[in-house]
């Protein structure tokens, strides 16, 4: 996809992952590259050249060893946008170079029609691949 936004997922819940993708794919412009359950995963699929716009880190996995491999894995500056993705009521944020923090649907139900909220849809936005946040035109087979 050529001047799409190219968007990778960390979400440990199936369902939410699922859902989150859905939502993403769905929306004009924007490709989930893929979308993985463990951050030791992403960080396999990361490597040198991600070739993504933005990554989404699911807050709940982000704990001991598996923050500071991300931390360290992504240094100051990624070099991509790097959202919180987190829980109504969630624990307390971990420090780290993260571009905002985005609420996520409470497990089992689907994103709000107006998810992603900001500032993970003004980046959406102002980086031009959405204006205003709708879906895609339908694709027929």
């Amino acid at each position: 996809m050529s001047g799409g936004i190219r968007v990778a997922l960390v979400e440990g819940s199936t369902h939410t992952r699922r859902a989150l993708s859905v939502r993403l794919g769905s929306m004009h412009g924007i490709e989930v590259v893929w979308a993985l359950p463990t951050v030791p995963m992403a960080l396999e699929k990361l490597g040198p050249d991600p070739g993504i716009n933005a990554l989404l880190v699911d807050s709940s996995a982000l704990s001991g060893d598996t923050l500071s491999s991300l931390l360290a894995f992504l240094g100051p500056k990624p070099g991509y946008r790097v959202f919180l993705l987190e829980s109504v009521g969630g624990a307390e944020r971990p420090a780290g170079p993260w571009d905002g923090v985005i609420p996520k649907p409470r497990p089992g139900q689907e994103p709000a029609p107006d998810w992603p909220a900001d500032p993970l849809g003004a980046f959406l936005r102002n980086a031009g691949a959405v204006h205003p946040l709708r879906p895609a035109p339908s694709r027929k087979a």
